[in-house]
């Protein structure tokens, strides 16, 4: 729920550049929602730390999916 708001939030900012959200218990669904941010052309993330959020392997093959169209 709390990644779900971040990211909903986030879709309409176009100014923040570093995103640092590890040791945060995310989830596979919190990782979901960031794949929709990074998807989202209207991001202007640059970095991107994750580490430590309990998201498994599903969780950051989701994040690799998002980067894949991010091209910030």
């Amino acid at each position: 729920v709390g990644a779900r708001v971040l990211v909903e939030w986030l879709k309409s900012n176009n100014t923040l550049e570093h995103l640092r959200i590890n040791e945060n218990p995310i989830g596979v669904e919190g990782a979901r929602a960031i794949e929709e941010l990074l998807k989202s052309n209207n991001t202007t993330i640059k970095g991107l730390w994750l580490g430590s959020n309990d998201m498994g392997s599903l969780g950051a093959e989701l994040i690799i999916e998002g980067l894949r169209y991010n091209y910030t």
